[in-house]
């Protein structure tokens, strides 16, 4: 066993024709490959002679024999002529070793040898293989020169492009190297040439983001037999509309994400030698993508019968599942990998598919296929991966999908009526991720999910699964990520404890029970650990050491108790803590966290604590602070220092006495959501200026605030200044600050004037409360007519007069209008019909003088109607027809202490099927008047008046 360390070697020792690697596999290798010596000055050396295609593998899968250069400096290393790669299960190639590995090496059979076993550093070999490589010009095996009408087309294609930057880190130009009267074969970054002619054979300009268009002389290269221009930013009609079919010797062709947009050039369908065939836009690298040309997918492929790789993911196909299936199984026998990705296919999904038995990836995610899985796709055992998310799925997933036994990835996520439930699972199945959230699968998860020991991913989140989580969890010693969310698992939580790679676990908004385990916090490598929005209880057990890398722990509105565990303060990782919403008692002083420098978001809202804040304590730069129900007494100092705060809140404590003027800098002005509401506030230091405030929303209900009402900020969208002791009038240039505001709200205020007409000019408003104030004057005829968004119109309890507004939007959305107790007169409009949404009406206490206003039974949705202490008069008409559906919705009715008369017809009672209510015991209807403000709604009030006449007909 002989050692040789890079060290004894030299850059001047390298001759130009160093290496030759032999490819047996055609698979992608690694696109950039770095040293680690910092004394040697090479990176972004590319293995350019790899094909493109979309797998990846371990580089020693592609790699047979390399020749290595021979150091002539003194100490000489063993003799290495050709060596071979030694086959043990766990060699590793050397781009992927640690410092002191070593890697086994055979010499070949000479006379000399009789290829004896050599241990070499494997950062000896690397730097060996990329040194040659680099004093190659990246040319593997080339001793032809370049002619000279190849060098000429390159230098013409150059010219036509410029270059925005280089991958790697290097700023110069990627193609310098391009240089009239050099060797096209030899240092030309991205060229490979034939061995013999020294024509090129390779192209490779990905993900050099070069723009601009391509020369007519790319395709006087017709020996190429690889061209990739993918990932760059060319012009969207680059290409010249002829002359693909003049490179009839490609075998593979990648010009994705290339800017390349516009119909396909129908040259392509003309080479037959394609292996390997991708088109995609995959909106990384340019926002182009191209279509086809009419007919179909037929004229693109129809002659590509060698084809194995096609990814055409994002181009316009526009196809049936009758035309785009048949065109590929008919013409495509070999193919193996397929990617038809939002293209804009629709189903369903044609059963001549089944012909292309050879399939090891299949991609049909974002499409229209609104139909059900075939049966058939269990049959294609070779394939590894299927991608099938976002469809329109329907029915359910085929057993035989489950057992295929290369799959390695199944994605059947984001069809919500996709239904079915988990099979058992064999011992011998291979699956590494699974993907079906967001979809109606349901059923508990099989005890034999255990059986899956490489299962990696796990996402069945947004489904409707339910019972216990199985204890074969703990079989799953490879999880990294488990994602469990948003479903109806109930019982305790199984031990993840052999998964020891596990980074994420989310079991949020479920109903499991039972002790958060103590061993989730011993597990190595877990990053992420949400359990909140579940009924969880017992005491929080301390943090280990092992915890430290922690980056997000979510333990809100469960039922946890007992003291705050004093451990945190070891997670030097977190960036998220939040532990609202639970029974937490005790005193926590924030000066515990002062030492989490990561922390950005931090929750220990509505628990049974008291937090407390000393004026000296510091504490981390956060951008979400949720201290709402922690008994503060103050305004924390340290919020003054918090420059990248955006979401404050501190309602529900008890702070009282000034709003200082700091709290309007706190973020550097970058605060977007603020929170003081339900304090003992009482005043602010100066009246607040937020023209220049990031507020969106600013709420300070429930205070004792008092004075002028602020100006809202002028970006707000939620702005609340109920519940206080407001005195004023609105702000005259308030107009300025309603553009976006979707919900104000100053209600029980003690505000006096008119309603200002400019909240007509709030384009986005839903909700407008201005109840229990002193507004004066006339509703603004315009709140009806031009709000179209406006869904509450809350003005009850005011002195308000005249009538109410006569016009409605044709597209109104209103669902509350309330003017109760006001001295409103006249009619009520009959513009309020086209108000169709509308469920609650509350004209009550006014002086409106009408009769019944029976055209409101055409509201369908009316819930509440009520007409009390008015001026209604006359009869309520009786209903025409066995069929009278009028008021059907109805639950409350208040139509007293008005002036009707007449007999009350009882087949109005009969229409409102909402109000009869049954009786849990006797199974009998719970009467037919009921009760004012009564529990089992029958007919909210009917009350007996000297002047009004009530007879149940019948």
């Amino acid at each position: 066993m002989s050692a040789w360390h890079p060290r004894h070697a030299s850059m001047e020792n390298f001759p130009a024709k160093a290496a030759v690697v032999d490819m047996v596999e055609r698979r992608r290798c690694s696109s950039k490959l770095c040293t680690l010596f910092s004394d040697v000055d090479i990176c972004s050396i590319s293995l350019r002679s790899c094909p493109p295609t979309r797998q990846r593998s371990h580089p020693l899968t592609f790699l047979k024999s390399l020749a290595l250069p021979l150091p002539s400096s003194s100490p000489p290393p063993p003799i290495f002529g050709l060596f071979i790669m030694d086959e043990h299960p766990k060699a590793s190639w050397p781009f992927n070793s640690r410092p002191h590995d070593y890697c086994n090496i055979r010499q070949p059979l000479s006379r000399r040898n009789k290829g004896q076993l050599l241990s070499i550093p494997c950062q000896g070999l690397r730097l060996l293989f990329l040194l040659s490589w680099a004093f190659s010009g990246g040319q593997l095996g080339v001793s032809a020169q370049c002619p000279a009408e190849q060098r000429d087309a390159l230098l013409h294609l150059k010219q036509g492009f410029t270059v925005s930057a280089l991958r790697g880190n290097s700023t110069s130009d990627p193609l310098h190297s391009w240089r009239p009267g050099t060797d096209c074969c030899r240092g030309w970054v991205g060229v490979s040439c034939d061995a013999t002619s020294g024509r090129v054979g390779t192209l490779d300009l990905s993900h050099f983001h070069i723009k601009g268009k391509v020369d007519q002389a790319l395709f006087s290269l017709t020996s190429l037999r690889i061209l990739d221009l993918s990932c760059n930013q060319l012009d969207p009609e680059a290409f010249p509309s002829q002359g693909f079919e003049m490179l009839s010797n490609l075998t593979r062709l990648n010009l994705s994400d290339s800017g390349f947009g516009g119909l396909i050039p129908a040259g392509i369908s003309r080479l037959r030698s394609l292996v390997s065939l991708d088109l995609s836009a995959y909106g990384i690298c340019s926002t182009s993508s191209l279509r086809l040309k009419s007919p179909d997918l037929k004229a693109l492929v129809g002659n590509l019968t060698n084809l194995q790789e096609l990814y055409l993911r994002g181009v316009n196909i526009s196809a049936g599942g009758h035309e785009w299936g048949p065109a590929l199984s008919s013409s495509l026998p070999s193919l193996r990998e397929l990617d038809l990705a939002g293209c804009s296919l629709s189903g369903p999904i044609d059963s001549s598919l089944s012909k292309l038995t050879n399939l090891t990836i299949l991609r049909l995610n974002q499409n229209n296929l609104s139909s059900e899985l075939p049966e058939f796709l269990g049959n294609l055992s070779y394939l590894s991966y299927l991608r099938l998310s976002y469809c329109g799925l329907r029915g359910p997933i085929p057993g035989g999908i489950f057992k295929l036994p290369r799959l390695q990835n199944l994605d059947v996520s984001k069809n919500p009526i996709l239904s079915g439930h988990l099979p058992d699972f064999p011992d011998d199945r291979i699956l590494e991720n699974l993907w079906l959230f967001e979809t109606n699968m349901s059923g508990s998860l099989p005890d034999s999910i255990g059986n899956l020991k490489f299962l990696k991913t796990l996402r069945l989140s947004n489904c409707i699964f339910s019972g216990s989580l199985p204890a074969s969890f703990a079989n799953l010693t490879q999880l990294v990520f488990v994602d469990l969310s948003a479903n109806n698992f109930s019982g305790r939580i199984p031990s993840f404890a052999s998964s020891t790679n596990l980074m994420e676990l989310n079991l949020q908004n479920n109903s499991l029970t039972g002790p958060v385990p103590g061993w989730l916090f011993s597990l190595p490598a877990l990053r992420t650990l949400q359990l909140n929005l579940n009924q969880l209880s017992g005491e929080l057990g301390e943090f280990s050491d092992e915890a430290s890398l922690l980056q997000t722990v979510d333990l809100s509105s469960n039922k946890l108790h007992g003291s705050f565990p004093k451990s945190v303060a070891k997670l030097s990782g977190i960036q998220i803590l939040k532990f609202a919403s639970n029974r937490l008692n005790g005193t926590v002083g924030l000066d515990l966290f002062a030492n989490l420098n990561h922390l950005s978001i931090f929750d220990l809202s509505n628990n049974l604590l008291t937090v407390e804040a000393t004026s000296s304590m510091s504490f981390p730069r956060v951008s979400t602070l949720n201290l709402a129900s922690c008994n503060l007494v103050g305004f924390p100092e340290f919020l003054r220092n918090q420059s990248i705060l955006s979401r404050l809140d501190l309602s529900n404590n008890l702070i009282d006495g000034v709003v200082p003027n700091w709290l309007w800098s706190v973020g550097n002005g970058g605060l977007a959501y603020l929170n003081l509401s339900h304090n003992s506030l009482k005043n602010f230091e100066s009246p607040p200026d937020l023209s220049r405030s990031a507020l969106i929303v600013l709420d300070i209900n429930s205070n004792k605030l008092r004075g002028q009402i602020p100006l809202p900020p002028p970006q707000n969208l939620f702005v609340d200044y109920s519940n206080n002791q407001f005195t004023s009038t609105f702000p005259s240039d308030i107009v300025w600050n309603l553009s976006f505001t979707m919900f104000f709200s100053a209600a029980n205020n003690t505000l006096v004037g008119e309603i200002p007409s400019y909240f007509c000019s709030s384009t986005y408003l839903q909700v407008l409360d201005l109840s229990v104030n002193n507004f004066t004057g006339q509703i603004p005829k315009c709140l009806l007519a031009s709000v179209n968004d406006l869904r509450v119109l809350n003005l009850r309890d005011n002195k308000l007069s005249g009538s109410l507004p006569g016009e409605s939007a044709e597209r109104c959305k209103l669902r509350t209008l309330n003017v109760n107790g006001n001295m409103l007169v006249g009619a009520v409009p009959q513009s309020l019909s086209n108000c169709k949404l509308l469920q609650v009406l509350d004209l009550g206490n006014n002086q409106i003088e009408d009769s019944f206003p029976s055209w409101l039974g055409n509201l369908t949705d009316l819930r509440v109607l009520v007409l009390r202490s008015n001026r209604f008069h006359g009869h309520i008409p009786i209903p025409n027809g066995d069929n009278y559906t009028s008021f059907s919705m109805l639950q409350i009715l208040d139509i007293s202490s008005n002036r009707f008369s007449g007999p009350l017809p009882a087949a109005c009672l009969k229409s409102c099927k909402a109000m009869t209510a049954t009786d849990e015991q006797s199974g009998s209807l719970v009467g037919k008047f009921g009760r004012a403000g009564g529990g089992d709604l029958a007919l909210g009030v009917l009350e007996r008046r000297e002047e009004m006449v009530l007879q149940a007909c019948g």
